[in-house]
């Protein structure tokens, strides 16, 4: 009879340990630029994350388990972001959600050449195939081209860059050049090449050169703070030629200030959900409906490249739910490297093809920015030809 009861007692205990185990939050980590020149994009990934993990506690978290997000700040600087990141590998994470722009991001993904998962919210990186770092959005190697043929098939001759000198930068123009040496696009010449620090506070000098080059169309590598120096510079300077930007700097805060002194048509590679009718999203239906009715509930406004921390986290919680919460980097590496029919907001993902971002062209649209309406709407077809009723 003891024996009986203290084999009682022991599977008590047992499940009961069991039971607060199951029900004690999994934790996943993210670094996100909550400040310094990156925080538009960053607050919004931040954003993003805390959505989406609260529609997977709604439904179970991860097998039952709740979701706990633990968003640390690198104040938009590579050297705070590995200092954040090596903190937080002490707890060996399988993944780390971030960072949010390309400096910090290359510095981070440095750490991980055997773990954790570096979900990286820039589509400005190109990680090695099979490597432990993913990139979030559509690469730059392919909405750089998307850009410049919606800007060649749109009437542009005289294209100018102005490139801010960071990471990003330094990528786009090369990946620039290579595009508009292409065959298709011979019709279309740079004739001015400008580059500023992205601490400048003035970029007088660099508008002034453009301007008497004659440009009628402005390519911009700039985002945050930085793509806000520009636009003052445009409106100081009176220059109203289009400007391409990326869809980091998709944020009306950013340019409902300027009014009627914004150039005639500032546009973004941007998503493809974006004034989408979700009736007609085909196969990504639900992932649209789920993104909108979860603004709804919450009274948030959607925002242009929240994609970026959305679907970076769907995928992330959708692979642990598969995996538990036991699974190691390699087995979640694994997972995302062989994902493919998965519907984020984005589009179809298919990491197959060895892109650590899992998109392709026809995930992109271009967007213009409507001052009047304060919002953002398609101007190309997915992939960039222009729409003929803009």
């Amino acid at each position: 009879m003891r024996f009986a009861a203290a084999l009682l007692a022991f599977c008590v205990l047992a499940l009961s340990s069991g039971a607060r185990a199951a029900t004690e939050p999994f934790t996943i980590y993210a670094i996100d630029a909550v400040t310094g020149s990156g925080a538009f994009q960053g607050k919004t990934m931040a954003q993003a994350e805390r959505m989406y993990a609260a529609i997977a506690n709604k439904a179970g978290g991860i097998n039952g388990q709740p979701i706990e997000m633990q968003i640390v700040d690198d104040q938009s600087n590579p050297r705070i972001a590995v200092q954040l990141a090596n903190e937080i590998m002490t707890h060996h994470p399988a993944v780390i959600l971030g960072p949010t722009i390309q400096a910090t991001c290359n510095a981070v993904g440095a750490l991980a050449t055997a773990g954790p998962v570096i979900y990286c919210q820039s589509p400005g990186l190109n990680p090695p195939k099979d490597s432990f770092v993913f990139s979030s959005g559509v690469a730059i190697t392919r909405t750089i081209p998307i850009a410049v043929r919606y800007a060649r098939l749109s009437g542009a001759r005289r294209m100018a860059f102005l490139i801010a000198n960071d990471a990003t930068g330094a990528r786009t123009e090369q990946i620039l050049d290579t595009v508009l040496a292409q065959p298709e696009n011979r019709s279309v010449q740079v004739v001015a090449r400008e580059h500023f620090e992205d601490t400048a506070l003035g970029i007088e000098a660099q508008l002034a050169r453009i301007k008497a080059a004659n440009a009628d169309y402005l390519y911009v590598s700039a985002a945050g703070t930085p793509f806000q120096t520009l636009i003052r510079g445009l409106r100081d300077a009176g220059m109203t030629i289009p400007v391409t930007t990326s869809a980091a700097n998709m944020h009306a805060e950013f340019l409902t200030p300027f009014g009627d002194a914004l150039p005639k048509r500032v546009l973004f590679n941007g998503p493809v959900y974006w004034g989408m009718d979700p009736a007609r999203a085909g196969r990504l239906q639900p992932a649209i409906a789920e993104y909108l009715d979860a603004h709804r509930a919450a009274g948030i406004p959607i925002t242009p490249d929240e994609f970026y921390g959305w679907d970076s986290t769907k995928i992330v919680i959708s692979a642990l739910q598969k995996l538990g919460t036991t699974a190691t980097a390699e087995q979640l590496r694994s997972y995302i490297a062989n994902l493919h029919g998965f519907y984020g907001i984005s589009g179809e993902y298919d990491f197959r093809t060895g892109d650590q971002h899992g998109l392709g062209d026809d995930a992109t649209v271009m967007l213009q920015y409507d001052p009047v309406h304060q919002n953002f709407y398609p101007v190309s077809a997915p992939g960039g030809t222009p729409l003929r009723n803009r």
